[in-house]
């Protein structure tokens, strides 16, 4: 039996909401039937007319499973809100990330499926740590592209990312020239656009000196961008998180407003030595 929370939402908030889910949980789970994203998220109250005078039963209509819609549940209460500086926030991510370090062992760990000249052991623990809950279990990782197998081309890149579904997730590694490590977790495939694409799940990485991840701040969308001379990841005044030219031998690095990183390897301009792109694969499959 499937779990259901239930949330009352004022008619002015709905579509703030809905925005908000999408944006960090577009493939949220619903029914098979349910052809509306939004359908997933929201059911009008208005339309529950009645019911409020009565009970609706569920399972075998026993008295332990007769629910009631109750008025009273629905009044004003004094409100409960609390509004958390970004320094709280980010103070509750470390810690989750820390109980994520205690309970990781080796079932997690992905198998590569393919060669890699630019991942090491210690490299997948962290990012598994980092990735989305859906993400970090299950999975294998597959190489769609490497510099090494495929040459230096960003057009190349994007013919072998044509077989992998837009919506699928993918990992993008970049080592340059000074041995800096580096990339992305990407909410979706890497893919020419008209306009910046992706979502809030997408965040930047990089090995250099230490790990650290730049998630998403919510101040702008600019998550992933690819045209025939470029791709890049988060923008904000003229800036770019990550850029790749259309050679993908040259990058370039700012902080940007997306994920208010920090340069990611040693210098702003870059050249890059390897480049792999991973997707993920259910691991039952396998």
């Amino acid at each position: 039996m499937l779990n259901e929370y239930w949330f009352v939402v004022p008619h002015n908030m709905a579509e703030k909401l809905y925005n908000f889910l999408m944006t960090w949980q577009p493939d949220a789970y619903g029914d098979e039937e349910e052809t509306e994203p939004r359908d997933k998220f929201f059911y009008d109250t208005r339309n529950m007319i009645g019911l409020s005078q009565s009970s609706v039963k569920v399972g075998d209509g026993s008295p332990q499973e007769e629910l009631f819609l109750s008025e009273d549940h629905f009044r004003e209460t004094e409100k409960t809100w609390e509004i958390l500086s970004k320094e709280e926030v980010y103070g509750a991510e470390k810690e989750q990330a820390i109980y994520r370090q205690d309970t990781l062992d080796e079932c997690n760990i992905p198998d590569l499926i393919g060669p890699t000249v630019i991942i090491k052991q210690e490299y997948l623990r962290d990012i598994i740590r980092s990735l989305p809950r859906n993400m970090s279990v299950g999975y294998n990782w597959e190489l769609v592209y490497a510099t090494h197998k495929h040459g230096y081309s960003l057009q190349n890149l994007y013919m072998r990312t044509e077989g992998v579904e837009f919506d699928s997730p993918v990992l993008l590694f970049i080592k340059d020239i000074h041995e800096s490590v580096f990339g992305a977790y990407l909410s979706n495939t890497i893919r020419p656009s008209e306009t910046f694409y992706g979502s809030g799940a997408t965040f930047l990485f990089t090995f250099f000196p230490k790990f650290k991840k730049f998630p998403w701040c919510g101040d702008n969308q600019f998550f992933m961008h690819g045209t025939r001379d470029f791709f890049a990841i988060g923008s904000g005044e003229g800036l770019f998180g990550l850029w790749l030219d259309g050679a993908l031998d040259k990058g370039r690095s700012h902080p940007c407003t997306t994920f208010f990183n920090d340069v990611l390897t040693t210098q702003e301009d870059f050249n890059i030595l390897q480049l792999e792109v991973w997707r993920f694969v259910d691991s039952s499959l396998c």
